[in-house]
This record gives C-alpha cells, sequence and structure tokens, in this order.
C-alpha cells in the first residue's frame, strides 16, 4: 500500500511528541517526527505462518534451557523513497509487549503431580541489538530513489529435555516436560532514521503475536494445538496507537522476565 503522496525536499516538522526520556540513562535519544509526505512507502508484505516446531538453541549459560519451542518465521518488507537529503536510513524497530508464556512438567513418580514454569515480561522491552535503533540492520535512502528492507524473526520459548535440569527452581530437578502455552506480543514499525539529529519517521505500523501450545514429545518435538503459531492482530500506516522502547537493552537476557511456579 502506499501511505501517503511523495513531496518535494520540505524540511520536518516536529509532532510535538519529544521524546522526554531520549536524554534519561540507558534510553536511545530519539526525536519522533510525523511523515506528512516527505517519505513515499510502497508495498509493504507480510508473512506469519502458522504452527510451532522444536528445535535446539545456544545456550549463553548453564542455566538456559537447551530446548525451544519456536514459531516459523515471521517476515516483512518493504520499499520507500524519499526527496530529503542524503543520510536517512530505512529499516525496522520492534519492541516486545507484557506476555506470559509456560512450559508444563510432570513429577517422574506421578502422572498427576505437575507445576506449571510461568515466565512473565512485566514492561515492555525494546527488541534488538544492545545500543542499536535497529532490530535488523537497515539500508541506506538515496533522495529520488526506491530502497528495500526486509526483517524476519522466529519468537520462541525455552524447554529443558528430557528433563529439567535448572537451577533456578530446584524442586523441578528431574521432572519431565509435558505441554507449553501463552502467548509473545509485539510491535513493529517500519521507520525513517536519520542518525545526524535522532530524527525517526513512522512509515508503517505493524501489531502481531505468536501463541504457543501444544504437547511436548520425547524427539523432542511438538504436537502443536490448532490455532498456534503467529498472527496479524492489525496493521496500518504511520505510528499505530503503541510508542515503541528505546532503552538499551535487548529482551532476550532472562533479567528482563520473571518465572512462577504454579501447581495443576
Amino acid at each position: 500500500m502506499t501511505d501517503q503522496p511523495f513531496l518535494p525536499n520540505i524540511p520536518l516538522q516536529g509532532s510535538g511528541e519529544s521524546e522526554d526520556e531520549s536524554d534519561a540513562p540507558g534510553v536511545l535519544p530519539v526525536v519522533e517526527r510525523d511523515n506528512e509526505g516527505r517519505f513515499e512507502v510502497g508495498p509493504v508484505t507480510t508473512r506469519f505462518p502458522t504452527g510451532l516446531y522444536v528445535t535446539d538453541q545456544f545456550k549463553d549459560g548453564k542455566n538456559d534451557p537447551p530446548w525451544q519451542v519456536a514459531c516459523h518465521e515471521v517476515k516483512f518488507s518493504a520499499t520507500a523513497r524519499t526527496a530529503l537529503d542524503e543520510g536517512w536510513e530505512l529499516g525496522w524497530i520492534q519492541t516486545v509487549r507484557p506476555c506470559r508464556f509456560w512450559v508444563v512438567y510432570r513429577s517422574p513418580q506421578s502422572e498427576d503431580a505437575s507445576v506449571k514454569l510461568i515466565t512473565s515480561v512485566e514492561e515492555a522491552k525494546r527488541d534488538g541489538d544492545y545500543g542499536e535503533i535497529w532490530y535488523e540492520g537497515p539500508c541506506s535512502l538515496t533522495p529520488g530513489e526506491w530502497a528495500e528492507t526486509e526483517m524476519g524473526d522466529d519468537p520462541n520459548l525455552g524447554f529443558w529435555h528430557p528433563a529439567y535440569q535448572g537451577e533456578e527452581h530446584p524442586r523441578l530437578q528431574g521432572w519431565i516436560p509435558r505441554t507449553c502455552g501463552g502467548t509473545k506480543e509485539f510491535w513493529t514499525w517500519l521507520v525513517a532514521y536519520k542518525a545526524d539529529g535522532n530524527e525517526l519517521v513512522f512509515l508503517h505500523h505493524i501489531h502481531w503475536e505468536v501463541r504457543f501450545g501444544g504437547r511436548l514429545t520425547s524427539a523432542p518435538g511438538i504436537e502443536p494445538e490448532e490455532g498456534t503459531g503467529a498472527f496479524l492482530i492489525e496493521e496500518g500506516p504511520g505510528k499505530g496507537g503503541q510508542t515503541p522502547c528505546y532503552d538499551k537493552q535487548e529482551i532476550e537476557p532472562s533479567d528482563d522476565e520473571t518465572q512462577t511456579l504454579e501447581d495443576l
């Protein structure tokens, strides 16, 4: 879709929503701007595959689960151009919204004894590399020329197999993974960004989520429930109904998540 007509090189005007937090320690400096037709956006394409699969994952530490349930790769692509001066880049930024997801572990001594290990993201966090505004590397915008940018993501939840071996929850030692569930929610924005001045222009927004659910098998594998995988909630031109997080910390470290146990 085309968001707005292509206009000549007119200076950008402020949106009136300057980010006061951008001057705080640990927050990326960003000045939000309205598009007002300075950037022409071509078709924005999205792919949201259904279903889930199991794969091994890189372990950052001894307490990281060695396996993960993941959705098949979500992909976004878009083109844009501008008549503004050089120095602008085109790419994607992403924020993870508060969410909950879990794995149910069963006692090796009793089929009737199960505990749900719940992981919660309590506050929205920026998703991407530390110290960078982008979720993935951007491309340069040459005045008057079309540029194309793509991104992919396959959100996941970790679990222990064939039995829980982490140190954080001693009572689960030796318990067997049984099922998983919950959601992860994301807002993704196509933006133009100029580092000289920290100006950011919202071109398109995508609100989406991943739904987990299914029986974990001994392979290891998963028999996914119907209605699992990645799903679009809403998309359209501009910023949409949420504001990105500009903190420098990405969402992946476990310090950004809390875990609780619930007896079933």
